[in-house]
């Protein structure tokens, strides 16, 4: 890539370097290319790791490392709006290609093959808008329901009130949750309320890609019971995230959401 060259390759001024990795303070629209850069570096793992058994896995692994370093080259030194240009010229490009290939496949009947998540806005939902559809539809959603329910009541059923329990944020403690990197090798990171706003926003894309759950944003950890497969609870502590503005319970281990309401309690 001609970009990638004429980026490495440009002379560094003396007196102006700056130390990878080290903080830089983003202003909102930097803060925004970075939030970009991240979905965009999610949808290539999750390319990967669809095409992992496959002829492109190599090419694939090598386009997202190259990506993921430079990410980090160019908001080591506040070139946000670089970055965004090279993933509106290079990323979206590669992502797309795949896309078209992965629908002529189908049109063919040659393969059957998930098409890859892309950095695009989530669809609206009619139910939220109030549309007239939205209101006919919860209409007959409520009778049917009161036909249930007086079915249910003849026949002296109790029905189960669903009920969402509140959980205490744990200020200090750090969970540890696995990823695995492109080579295959397993890699360990920390999460806790005091993790910094990169590493939130790490484990909230790691969330967000496994679960393909769109706004996910994390809380922090809080001590909560698993109930097991013999209906034992058991401790544990667990993150909480959120998404669309609603929390939840995540299990780091087995992927399950369970709703919450929330509060903070300091140590």
């Amino acid at each position: 890539m001609g970009f990638l060259r004429g980026i490495f390759a440009a002379k560094r001024e003396a007196g102006t370097r700056t130390v990878a990795g080290a903080p830089v303070t983003l202003n909102v629209q930097d803060a925004v290319y970075s939030q970009n850069s991240l979905q965009r570096l999610a949808a290539l793992k999750e390319l990967y790791f669809k095409y992992k058994t496959t002829p492109h896995a190599n090419k694939i692994n090598a386009v997202y490392e190259k990506t993921q370093h430079l990410h980090t080259y160019l908001l080591s030194r506040a070139k946000a709006h670089e970055l965004e240009l090279f993933h509106l010229q290079h990323t979206d490009n590669f992502l797309n290609t795949f896309s078209v290939i992965i629908d002529m496949h189908r049109q063919h009947g040659k393969h059957r093959v998930a098409r890859p998540a892309l950095n695009r806005p989530p669809e609206p939902d009619p139910f939220r808008k109030g549309t007239k559809e939205a209101k006919e539809a919860l209409q007959q959603n409520m009778e049917m329901s009161r036909t249930v329910l007086a079915d249910a009541i003849a026949a002296k059923l109790e029905v189960p009130r669903l009920g969402v329990m509140q959980v205490s944020i744990n200020t200090y403690c750090k969970l540890i949750y696995l990823q695995e990197s492109m080579a295959g090798s397993v890699i360990s990171h920390e999460i806790g309320y005091t993790s910094s706003p990169e590493e939130k926003e790490e484990f909230a894309t790691y969330v967000s890609v496994r679960l393909g759950l769109e706004e996910v944003a994390y809380v922090g950890n809080a001590l909560v019971s698993f109930p097991d497969s013999n209906g034992h609870q058991l401790p544990e502590l667990a993150p909480v995230i959120q998404v669309k503005g609603c929390s939840y319970i995540f299990s780091i281990e087995k992927f399950h959401l369970f709703p919450v309401r929330t509060y903070a309690k300091n140590r």
